[in-house]
């Protein structure tokens, strides 16, 4: 699926499964992007004219995105590691998020259910089955 977002230039056509993190600026929101057609760096980001809160309705079906601050929504696909006592959120793309206090259990939460948490790694004697 897509989404249009206004931008300075005209408009910007993505992949909802692109976008990294939203940020609220006023009434604007700084927008990082995975690019996978891109050789060197990966993201972009840019300015949309949109609000966060118009995006967040356009988003809110999407169950990979998580509202961690009022002002911020990340999609947990790119995430890469939460640090629990800074309750800040580590992005692939480097960015820092921060986790408000009042979603740090939600957060948690959402992590058990997406997480297979029965996962683990094959002994020598499971590999050498398969072979």
């Amino acid at each position: 699926m897509k989404i249009l977002f206004k931008s300075s230039n005209g408009a910007r056509l993505t992949l909802i499964d692109n976008i990294v993190c939203l940020k609220a600026d006023t009434n604007y929101t700084k927008i990082s992007l995975y690019n996978p057609y891109k050789d060197e760096e990966k993201f972009d980001n840019f300015l949309a004219l949109n609000n966060l809160a118009s995006i967040e309705a356009k988003i809110k079906s999407n169950p990979n995105f998580f509202k961690c601050h009022r002002s911020c929504i990340i999609n947990v696909n790119y995430f890469v590691e939460f640090n629990s006592t800074k309750l800040t959120i580590i992005m692939m793309n480097g960015m820092s998020v921060k986790l408000s206090r009042l979603k740090k259990i939600e957060f948690k939460e959402y992590l058990l259910s997406v997480v297979d948490i029965n996962y683990t790694t094959p002994s020598e004697n499971d590999i050498s089955k398969l072979i």
